[in-house]
């Protein structure tokens, strides 16, 4: 069987590069050229499973990487499709499929958590379509120049901008119709890499392109056209397999130099295999450590007992109100500092569960579903009877989720939003501003552009104000010595509003000071529950209206 011929164990399991070893579907019989280009391009590929892929080391979510498959219908295939993505340790830059089959009605439909979706479909018969799930931490715009849509050719291109990034970075997903005239794929081919490669962009191109590059006498012009712009495919072994051949017509094409890894994955997905490649960060930047505190439980105890311990005589024999805080403060961040040191600390994301479904026990099956798809290739009965598992366990999952939220519409509703993949989308900050007919895109332009804008608001918006009577002569004219009123404050009504503040969860303002570990401090100061300091500066709180005024109301209540 071509599928047995096509992949070895040593391909998944071994860390030497994975060869073909059907006489048909060798190295061989690609031309020289291509391999040179290759080995220049220091292209990888090889085919994983989900736990050879998850064990590589440099597989991180802060390279670059792209996912795609020809899903033969997207709308049939999306939960199984989610749920092999939700089982790989990465969260691809951008998934992009081919083949979508979607219609108006069916796109509003499709989405994914963490993504922006981007499709053409096609509106005037069944099939074909191409789409993209884009991060939503990337900023990019649709690129309607490169994206063609016709017999020979579907394709759809987003621009990715970078703040501080001079070269552009695009992005495209094709699908050539079987059927298509090949001339006219050439001819439109040409057009997008011309373009791409006289403004000197980095860029990637996934797709099923329908062209066998293990076709030596298929291939060549399609090869002789990437190459001479400058782009090498990335995927150098079968893409699709059955019993009778195997062909490489899936593809990632780039003309980025860097190392690429580079693979396909054995997975029943479809009659096609999914691919992806991935290459050092192009838009995401490793994160530096973070200065913070250590608040472990040890640090919490030796903060209650240093302050039980203290002397606080020095604090309360002071008459004068500030003086007594700035010793009491003073005391409190030398045991602060000494309790809670600073250390560094690297953040690192944690990766939600996608599936919760998702058992151990169906993880292992579906381990033991791909071992079995490699040996063969087609396994139809273990696999729909997985389906079916999967498909229960979602429906119990649901069932008991709905069942704890019958008294709770919130919860309800947050459920039937999780069944219809209908997220809130997290929006980021646009890289550029306009202001006055300028574009800004420099940070510390953007800044002081909104800082001029927030001063001189009040000032631009009191000059359009039409009137005669001044400020003063109005507050003049209409005297109320009894408008305003502050009632008495005790020590009781403080430590009600200090103790709903100080919730333990939140974070630390300021001073620094940690929720968490401060309010420990209700049972370490004096018990006579002795109020240090009430501070109300009037001057800040009525900085537009008369002082005078309000002191002598003040003085009258």
């Amino acid at each position: 069987m071509a599928a047995l011929n096509v992949i070895h164990s040593s391909d998944i399991n071994s860390d030497n590069d994975s060869s073909i070893s059907d006489d048909n579907q060798s190295d061989d019989n690609r031309n020289d050229f291509t391999n040179v280009i290759l080995r220049e391009h220091n292209v990888i590929c090889k085919y994983y499973n989900t736990s050879s892929f998850n064990n590589l080391n440099s597989c991180c979510n802060n390279d670059f990487s792209i996912f795609h498959h020809n899903s033969r219908s997207l709308n049939q295939n999306f939960n199984d499709i989610t749920t092999f993505i939700s089982l790989l340790r990465t969260d691809f830059t951008i998934i992009g499929f081919s083949e979508t089959w979607l219609n108006d009605n069916i796109s509003p439909l499709i989405s994914m958590d963490g993504y922006t979706l981007i499709e053409q479909h096609r509106g005037d018969r069944r099939g074909g379509g191409v789409c993209m799930f884009v991060k939503n931490t990337l900023h990019f715009k649709h690129r309607h120049d490169l994206s063609a849509f016709n017999r020979s050719i579907e394709s759809l291109f987003i621009e990715i901008t970078t703040p501080h990034d001079k070269i552009k970075n695009i992005i495209g997903v094709i699908y050539r119709p079987p059927n298509g005239s090949m001339e006219d794929f050439d001819l439109h081919l040409q057009i997008i890499l011309n373009d791409i490669t006289q403004r000197n962009m980095k860029s990637y191109i996934m797709g099923d392109y329908n062209i066998d590059l293990s076709d030596k006498r298929k291939s060549t012009g399609f090869l002789r056209t990437i190459h001479s712009h400058g782009f090498v495919p990335t995927i150098t072994k079968p893409t699709r397999i059955s019993d009778t051949s195997a062909t490489l017509i899936d593809n990632i094409i780039t003309n980025v130099t860097s190392t690429i890894a580079s693979g396909i994955f054995i997975t029943d997905l479809s009659d096609h295999l999914p691919i992806f490649t991935k290459v050092s960060s192009m838009t995401n930047t490793r994160k530096s450590p973070t200065k913070v505190r250590n608040y472990c439980k040890n640090n919490i105890q030796q903060f209650i007992s240093q302050m039980a311990d203290c002397n606080w005589d020095v604090v309360l024999n002071k008459q004068e109100v500030n003086s007594a805080y700035n010793s009491f403060y003073n005391k409190l961040n030398l045991i602060y500092d000494k309790c809670f040191p600073y250390y560094l600390r690297t953040e690192r994301k944690k990766r939600k569960k996608k599936h919760p479904w998702i058992t151990k026990g169906i993880l292992k099956s579906i381990k033991k579903k791909d071992r079995l798809f490699k040996r063969s290739m087609k396994n139809p009965a273990y696999r729909n009877k997985l389906n079916h598992v999967i498909r229960v366990s979602k429906r119990m999952y649901f069932n008991n989720k709905f069942y704890n939220a019958k008294h709770d519409s919130k919860s309800t509703w947050v459920a039937i939003n999780e069944i219809m993949n209908r997220r809130s989308n997290q929006s980021s900050c646009p890289t550029s501003f306009q202001n006055n007919g300028r574009t800004i895109t420099n940070d510390a332009d953007i800044a002081d552009d909104f800082n001029d804008f927030f001063i001189n608001l009040c000032p631009s918006l009191a000059s359009k104000i039409n009137s005669s009577k001044r400020y003063s002569a109005f507050m003049h004219s209409n005297p109320n010595d009894k408008s305003i009123f502050i009632y008495p404050v005790s020590e009781d009504k403080i430590l009600k509003v200090a103790s709903t503040c100080l919730k333990p969860n939140k974070a630390a303002g300021y001073d620094d000071f940690k929720p968490e570990a401060v309010e420990k401090l209700y049972t370490s100061i004096d018990n006579s529950n002795t109020c240090v300091g009430v501070f109300l500066d009037l001057s800040k709180a009525f900085d537009t209206i008369n002082h005078t005024i309000l002191l002598g109301s003040l003085l009258l209540c």
